[in-house]
C-alpha cells in the first residue's frame, strides 16, 4: 500500500494548474518591478538634462536689461517730444539771441533756421535772421582787424577821438607836448606847472560826461604807450589833480 502510486483527481489536478499559473505570474509581476527599477534608477541617455539655476537667472537677468534700455530709450525720446512742443517762436528767438550774444554763430544759425522752416521766413523768424547776420558782419570786421593789425600793426587801428568807459564818455578835445601844464581855469585866474629840463609834458585835454549820474564819480585810469612794432609799451600814466577837490569831486 506504501508503494502504491498516488494519481490526483481531476479536481485535484486543476487546483494544481491553478497553483503554478499563480506562480508564474508572480514571477513575471516581480520581474517587471525589477526592470521599472532599473529604468528609474539609471535614467536613459534619450533624457533632456536639468538646466542650471544660474543659467535661468543670468537668461532672465540679461531679459531685464535689455528691457531697461528699452524703456530708457522710449524715455529719453517722451523727453526730446516734450521739449519740442515747447518751442514756440519766442523759445526759440531767445535762444538765439542768447547765442548771438555769446558770439555763437554756428549755433545761431541752426536755431534761426529751425525758427524759420517751423514758423516761416516773417515775424520772429526774421527778427532772428537779422539778428545773426549783424553777428556774422561783427565777426568778419573782427577778424579784417586781425588782418590788418597782422600786416600794419598798431597803425591799423583808426584812432577814435571819443569813448566810452565806466560809466564815462571820455572825448579828447587836444593831445600834444608842451613844457607848461595848466590846470584849474576859471576865467582869468589858473594853475601851471612847468616841465623839469631835459623833459616833455604830454598835454591831454579832455572832456568827461559822467553817464551814470554818480555825485562822486571815480575817474577812468588814462595812460600812455609807445608802439614798437606789433606791441605796445607803456610809458606812463595821466594824473589827475585839482586845485580845490571838495569842488571837482574825486
Amino acid at each position: 500500500m506504501l508503494n502504491r502510486k498516488w494519481s490526483p483527481k481531476r479536481g485535484q489536478a486543476s487546483l494544481y494548474s491553478k497553483a503554478q499559473l499563480l506562480v508564474v505570474a508572480s514571477l513575471l509581476a516581480l520581474g517587471g518591478c525589477g526592470d521599472k527599477s532599473v529604468q528609474t534608477g539609471t535614467p536613459t541617455s534619450s533624457a533632456a538634462p536639468a538646466t542650471a539655476p544660474s543659467a535661468i537667472d543670468a537668461k532672465n537677468l540679461q531679459a531685464l536689461q535689455e528691457e531697461n534700455q528699452r524703456l530708457k530709450a522710449e524715455v529719453t525720446s517722451l523727453k526730446e517730444q516734450v521739449a519740442d512742443l515747447g518751442q514756440t517762436p519766442q523759445v526759440l528767438l531767445d535762444r538765439v539771441q542768447e547765442l548771438v550774444k555769446a558770439e555763437s554763430l554756428s549755433e545761431a544759425k541752426t536755431i534761426a533756421s529751425k525758427l524759420e522752416q517751423r514758423y516761416g521766413p516773417d515775424g520772429l523768424a526774421k527778427t532772428a535772421k537779422a539778428n545773426v547776420a549783424q553777428l556774422e558782419s561783427k565777426l568778419e570786421a573782427r577778424k579784417e582787424q586781425a588782418r590788418q593789425l597782422e600786416a600794419r600793426g598798431f597803425y591799423a587801428l583808426k584812432p577814435s577821438s571819443s569813448v566810452a568807459v565806466n560809466g564815462f564818455v571820455i572825448k579828447v578835445d587836444s593831445l600834444g607836448l608842451g613844457n607848461r601844464w595848466l590846470f584849474n581855469t576859471h576865467d582869468y585866474q589858473y594853475n601851471y606847472r612847468d616841465v623839469q629840463r631835459g623833459e616833455k609834458f604830454v598835454l591831454l585835454k579832455t572832456t568827461l560826461q559822467n553817464t551814470n549820474k554818480s555825485r562822486d564819480p571815480n575817474l577812468p585810469d588814462i595812460a600812455i604807450y609807445a608802439i614798437e612794432g606789433k606791441a605796445m609799451r607803456l610809458v606812463a600814466s595821466v594824473d589827475y589833480e585839482w586845485l580845490n577837490a571838495d569842488l571837482h569831486g574825486t
